[in-house]
């Protein structure tokens, strides 16, 4: 869509629940797996996180429009972009043997953002980076 080159960075654990970025879309998973012979259930969280600079440019490239702040139509470009990343996931996943569910994507904006998750939760974060700028993925 974007016509970009993506490239991961190497997986982590993160311990924080400070937002990566200035704009993270957020969509909520749950569904369930077989595993030794009965049907297990989960329940997580699917997070991508831009620095704002970096966000400003997916978003101006995607809606063909110079945007210099995130407002109510280029915080969208990232609620899409999270759909399509849930979306591919949940094809590949299936083949697995997961029915993940997932939610209406929402946004946070700001510094400092807190992302809120269950207590105890491992979080992992994959980073990426692209001609158009660094993102990170973050499953909770």
């Amino acid at each position: 869509m974007l016509e970009t080159e993506v490239s991961p960075g190497k997986p982590q654990l993160k311990t924080s629940s400070k937002g990566s970025g200035d704009y993270s879309a957020i969509m909520g998973l749950n569904g369930s797996y077989e595993a030794d012979g009965e049907t297990k259930k989960f329940i997580g969280s699917f997070v991508m996180s831009w620095k704002k600079a970096d966000y400003l440019k997916v978003a101006s490239k995607m809606l063909m429009d110079e945007y210099t702040e995130i407002d109510e139509t280029s915080q969208t470009v990232g609620l899409e972009i999270s759909n399509i990343a849930v979306g591919q996931s949940k094809n590949l996943l299936a083949d697995m043997g997961y029915n993940v569910e997932n939610s209406t994507p929402n946004c946070i904006q700001g510094a400092d953002h807190q992302v809120a998750s269950q207590e105890g939760v491992t979080i992992i974060q994959v980073p990426f980076t692209s001609e158009l700028g660094d993102f990170m993925f973050e499953i909770y």
